[in-house]
């Protein structure tokens, strides 16, 4: 069972991991992340949560080094392997798109499959009150049930995804996790 909730969690960030550079499009216009934000270290807040390594561009091979594919920041429950994320993903192109922030959030859900439950609300990120798209779902990743909530928003040239990944049965305990965590999301 623990093995089964690890491969639906890896599975899950690595979906998350890429949903940046889908987002972009197949062009591999070079992206950077995101320097100007501060954000809750789950480690600090709560032993149960560990920090979950991402690669780094330079173990990358050179055509994938700048796709913006790279999350910047995963914590995993030790308890029920949850995961959160943040991504983000600049470029100059952005600043110009007009995509809503429901087609970005859409990206983050391809793969999963007999949805059951989806919910959308437009709320505002950041003190500031930058629009961002808050969705939750309930499906299946790889024939196991899953629960997803993304929120997504744009910021001059950057995109971002916060992402709580979860079984199920546990999503509601640590759901408020998920809300510390991107509350605390700041912009410089």
């Amino acid at each position: 069972m623990a093995s089964l909730v690890q491969r639906i969690c890896v599975c899950a960030v690595l979906f998350s991991v890429s949903a940046c550079g889908i987002l972009i499009g197949n062009v591999k216009p070079v992206a950077e992340k995101s320097e100007t934000y501060g954000i809750l270290d789950l480690t600090n807040e709560d032993p149960d949560w560990s920090r979950v390594d991402s690669v780094q561009p330079q173990q990358l091979e050179s055509d994938a080094k700048d796709d913006g594919s790279i999350t910047d920041v995963s914590f995993q429950s030790k308890k029920t392997a949850s995961t959160i994320t943040l991504n983000s993903t600049c470029r100059d192109s952005l600043r110009l798109r007009s995509q809503s922030l429901s087609s970005y959030t859409k990206s983050l859900f391809l793969g999963l499959s007999n949805i059951d439950y989806k919910e959308e609300k437009e709320t505002l990120m950041i003190k500031r009150g930058v629009p961002a798209l808050q969705t939750t779902v309930r499906g299946k990743l790889n024939n196991e049930p899953v629960m997803l909530r993304a929120i997504v928003f744009k910021n001059d040239n950057c995109l971002y995804d916060l992402l709580y990944v979860a079984r199920p049965q546990f999503f509601k305990t640590q759901e408020a996790v998920f809300k510390r965590f991107s509350e605390s999301l700041t912009l410089r």
